[in-house]
């Protein structure tokens, strides 16, 4: 006996939402694994303080990681808002956080102010230090 059409066409629908469903919490996961394995990369400032010898210019491999996760995380977040609001607090978190160095800080506040509406980023501006602003526009006119 042939299933009917209806049930047929059922069984399609719930195979294509199924596949649907299991690609958006595959990219869940990722996005919050990539939020994890970001905030494990951050240094803090006990961290570098004396860890590297100050006369070597040298860029830790983690702040080219930590910046590569952020775009990762942004391209993941881009058409989803409830990704993308999960992304801005990170990135907010991450750019205020007094334990946090500088540099990445600056990383974060960049990325946040390029999420966020125009006409919010000059409030959003003004929790942050002179050093940070200053380092944050460097970032954007190099990018």
């Amino acid at each position: 006996m042939m299933p009917s059409f209806k049930v047929t066409i059922l069984a399609l629908s719930l195979s294509v939402f199924s596949t649907a469903s299991f690609a958006q919490n595959k990219e869940e996961l990722r996005l919050q694994q990539l939020i994890f394995d970001t905030q494990t990369l951050i240094p803090t400032i006990q961290e570098i303080d004396g860890s590297f010898n100050k006369k070597i210019q040298t860029i830790p491999y983690e702040y080219f990681q930590v910046a590569e996760n952020l775009r990762e995380m942004d391209k993941i977040a881009r058409n989803d808002f409830s990704k993308r609001e999960a992304v801005l607090a990170f990135e907010k978190r991450c750019s205020l956080n007094k334990k946090v160095i500088t540099i990445i800080k600056a990383l974060c506040l960049t990325h946040y102010l390029q999420n966020i509406p125009k006409e919010k980023r000059k409030a959003e501006s003004k929790e942050y230090s002179a050093e940070i602003i200053n380092l944050t526009r460097l970032i954007i006119e190099e990018s």
